[in-house]
């Protein structure tokens, strides 16, 4: 894929055609070895025999354990396995904003180089942490941020930002727009799926959230396609 080459919505029918679900499973001998390796370390971390892994730290109160080295090789894995193709380096930084959970910045060092996206996350979350197994509340929530965020980082690094129609699809609602709403869902039941947790992208809230920015009205069947049909 060629950065900020690609009309929105296609995107998203390069996702679906990945990642649609319709049979209720995944065939998995579709992935690429490069996938395959993804999944393996992530489930590495979530298994981590270490006393103290990164998926016991992500579910404190504030992340004063957690070096973003860890955090980036989350977020790494997540591309990797469920947006094949997208190459994209990550560098993270903390937010200080309490009414931020984590936002996502496109950047391009000089000369055309390396494409990069800046993933930002809050270290504090005040939710009680009530018990999913292995992972608790907050700890699930902060992965659903970072893989919230990978979506944005999908569009961000590689949609049309000349195309007025390809960046409407995303922009909607601070950039929770149908495009946008489409991949999330998909790679929300991908995630879910495949490496066995309850993730959640949060669309609905999105949209809940950003409310008066809406300017495109979605059809009854959108909205069962992202898993907003109650």
């Amino acid at each position: 894929m060629n950065p900020g080459n690609h009309h929105a919505v296609q995107m998203g029918d390069i996702v679906e055609e990945r990642w649609n679900l319709e049979s209720g499973r995944i065939d998995e001998g579709t992935f690429t070895l490069d996938q395959l390796l993804a999944r393996r370390q992530f489930q590495q971390l979530l298994h981590d025999p270490d006393p103290n892994p990164i998926f016991t730290r992500l579910g404190e109160r504030r992340l004063k354990n957690v070096d973003p080295e860890e955090l980036i090789r989350i977020l790494d894995c997540f591309n990797r396995l469920f947006f094949p193709g997208a190459v994209m380096d990550f560098e993270f930084r903390w937010l200080s904003n309490p009414n931020t959970l984590g936002n996502s910045i496109r950047s391009l060092t000089p000369n055309g180089g390396r494409l990069i996206v800046k993933i930002g996350l809050n270290d504090y979350h005040h939710s009680y942490p009530l018990e999913y197994l292995p992972l608790n509340q907050r700890a699930m929530s902060r992965l659903n941020t970072l893989l919230h965020e990978v979506v944005h980082a999908y569009f961000q690094a590689y949609s049309c930002r000349q195309c007025q129609a390809s960046l409407s699809a995303v922009e909607d609602t601070k950039g929770h727009g149908r495009a946008w709403q489409r991949v999330a869902a998909l790679v929300e039941r991908a995630a879910s799926c495949v490496l066995g947790l309850p993730f959640k992208t949060n669309g609905f809230k999105a949209i809940w959230v950003h409310w008066s920015d809406l300017k495109y009205w979605p059809t009854r069947e959108e909205l069962e396609d992202w898993n907003m049909d109650g």
